[in-house]
């Protein structure tokens, strides 16, 4: 079998595989005479029909068999003898076997890209900015004050600030339309967040009084339907609440499962420094992505980029939507490439940094993981990973998220980090950029 380069150019690799006339012909052979004792061919004896004719009679039919046994164990040895760490999944192209003739040589042309050579980058020359937050305790005050606010259901008519739950119906000229309609939907009268005077209709409303409730709905309403026009509702009041404030001490706690006020404020300010550790590391791990894109200079495997791109642009999450053929093309915009081409940089460069560094992740590593995505799981569940290891799938992409998390703590310990004292509201708006 012989091996000729056809491209090799940056990351690009082509080669053809040529496996010639005489090997070709001697594997058929081979097989034929395997199977030949136990052929009947009209004017012959069992077992006695000529080689020569087993060729013209049979040949065609098994060299689809063995050229792709054949080619396989030549490709094999190909990739090993080239030790190409490939991206993604080889291109083969070869002729039709219908177009073979016994005595020619038989040819596939192999094509892929490689991965690049990431073990230069230099980080030092990356600089990340980390959001520090500043008054923890006064975001912990905040938290107890909201939690101090609770709504009591009273038998009176609604007040401005109360929240009604109702049952709603809209038509338009008469008839019912598209999303206009709702069981036990919640509204705070006076907050507006419904259509524009709507909640103001139902001051003075008790629970079980039905309504007619008309208004205007603007132009720049995002349903067209209802854009502009006048809609009518038909409103049942289920129950109205009005708001209390109790105080902020024990009892609260033990109401939202806490022993004591103490305990209270641990786990309120618990929680929101996970919270802050988590959007702190995606954060950064935007502005590293960003930085990425300027610090290496190398071309991205094209195929790599292309699949990204889908993601990118076209909400597509796989090689392929229907299980054959080429995936569907994704027009994008110049940024988009570029967002693609950045995320291929920063998802080969973890997984270098992992193999080079011997980076791998423990079970309790996973679990963190776990537990910042999904909780603790269900009551008396001690170990919180095991609920998710009956997904396969699920539990590999966690396991793979937590060696991200732990390559990219590697990560900024290398680049220049400079730290920024931020309040919580800023950072929160930081966060939703």
């Amino acid at each position: 079998m012989q091996v000729d380069e056809l491209l090799n150019e940056g990351l690009k690799r082509s080669y053809r595989i040529t496996l010639s006339a005489g090997d070709l012909g001697d594997e058929i052979d081979k097989r034929l005479t395997k199977v030949q004792p136990t052929i009947e061919v009209r004017g012959f004896r069992k077992g006695k029909v000529p080689l020569e004719v087993l060729r013209k009679r049979f040949s065609e039919a098994i060299l689809p068999e063995v050229i792709e046994e054949t080619f396989e164990e030549g490709l094999q040895d190909h990739f090993k003898n080239m030790n190409d760490r490939m991206a993604g999944t080889p291109r083969v192209e070869m002729r039709e076997y219908g177009e073979w003739k016994w005595g020619e040589d038989f040819f596939l042309d192999v094509s892929y890209d490689v991965m690049p050579d990431l073990s230069g980058v230099d980080f030092s020359g990356i600089s990340l900015e980390k959001p520090v937050v500043k008054d923890v305790e006064g975001e912990v005050d905040d938290m107890l004050r909201e939690m101090s606010h609770s709504l009591v259901e009273k038998e009176g008519a609604s007040a401005e600030g109360d929240e009604v739950v109702v049952d709603f119906t809209g038509r338009v000229d008469g008839e019912p339309f598209e999303d206009g309609e709702a069981e036990d939907f919640p509204l705070k009268i006076g907050a507006g967040t419904f259509l524009p005077g709507f909640d103001d209709r139902l001051v003075g409303l008790s629970a079980g009084e039905v309504k007619e409730v008309e208004v205007s709905v603007p132009e720049s309403h995002s349903n067209e339907i209802i854009a502009g026009r006048t809609v009518a509702f038909t409103v049942k009041v289920k129950s109205v609440h009005t708001p209390v404030r109790v105080e902020i001490d024990d009892e609260l706690a033990n109401r939202h499962g806490a022993g004591n006020l103490d305990d209270l404020r641990n786990n309120i300010r618990g929680d929101l420094m996970a919270e802050y550790t988590r959007d702190t590391r995606n954060l950064m791990k935007r502005k590293l992505i960003e930085a990425l894109g300027d610090s290496i200079a190398s071309e991205m495997p094209r195929a790599l980029v292309e699949t990204e791109l889908r993601r990118v642009a076209g909400g597509f999450s796989g090689p392929d939507l229907d299980g054959g053929g080429d995936p569907p093309e994704v027009e994008a915009t110049d940024e988009q490439w570029k967002q693609a081409e950045n995320l291929v940089k920063y998802g080969l460069l973890i997984s270098e940094l992992a193999d080079k560094n011997g980076i791998s992740v423990t079970e309790a590593e996973v679990e963190r993981v776990v537990l910042e995505h999904y909780g603790s799981g269900e009551e008396g569940t001690d170990n919180p990973s095991e609920a998710l290891r009956g997904n396969e799938n699920l539990f590999e992409n966690l396991k793979s998220l937590a060696l991200e998390v732990k390559v990219l703590d590697h990560i900024f310990e290398l680049v220049n980090v400079e730290e920024k004292e931020i309040g919580w509201r800023e950072f929160a708006e930081l966060i939703d950029e």
